[in-house]
């Protein structure tokens, strides 16, 4: 949540003491967004947990706030992953298996959701899942393979450096924008329902 200038209620503004030269306006804005966030968080799963159907709540970040502090104290990798990066938190209000899956793509973010709720992926979903076991971190401007520590930066979808799962859902992905009869719908349903 980093889009700025909210108007925030100011007994509730967060308020920072020391730290952030020159960028306090910026930084108490975004971090009183975050506490306003959590409120309603809490407030929204104190509501569901009472609900009787079975419900699940994705809740998604956005990626961090340019403030030049925060960024001099990381490595440049790290501070693209930092940066880049998307918290979320999966809340149910029945029992499910707690994970830390660490960083991974945005793009594996909608499979993993189904996979915990027990949906049954589509091919697209599933080509989503196996390229992550290969290329567990993709971006717009750099990869991480699997077993890797260093990432790749540039054009993630070079055939040298691809490997064949990658490729596959970016045709799958190509398939599903096209408008045209040569969509495969198919590939977007999970096969009970594909027919």
């Amino acid at each position: 949540f980093n889009g700025g200038d909210f108007a925030l209620d100011d007994a509730d503004h967060v308020r920072l003491l020391d730290g952030f030269d020159g960028l306090e306006p910026q930084a108490e804005e975004y971090l009183s967004s975050i506490r306003y966030t959590d409120i309603a968080f809490q407030q929204l799963t104190e509501y569901f947990s009472e609900v009787d159907e079975p419900v699940m709540i994705c809740m998604v970040g956005d990626h961090a706030p340019p403030l030049g502090e925060v960024q001099s104290s990381y490595t440049d990798f790290e501070y693209e992953l930092r940066s880049r990066g998307t918290p979320f938190v999966i809340w149910a209000n029945y029992p499910i298996e707690g994970q830390d899956v660490g960083y991974i793509s945005m793009i594996s973010l909608t499979p993993l959701f189904l996979q915990t709720a027990g949906i049954e992926l589509s091919d697209y979903y599933q080509s989503i899942v196996d390229m992550s076991e290969e290329v567990p971190l993709l971006s717009r401007d750099f990869y991480l393979l699997a077993g890797e520590t260093e990432p790749r930066i540039g054009d993630y979808s070079s055939a040298e450096i691809s490997p064949l799962s990658l490729r596959r859902c970016l045709y799958f992905e190509y398939n599903n924008v096209a408008r045209s009869a040569k969509r495969l719908d198919s590939l977007f349903l999970p096969h009970s329902l594909a027919g």
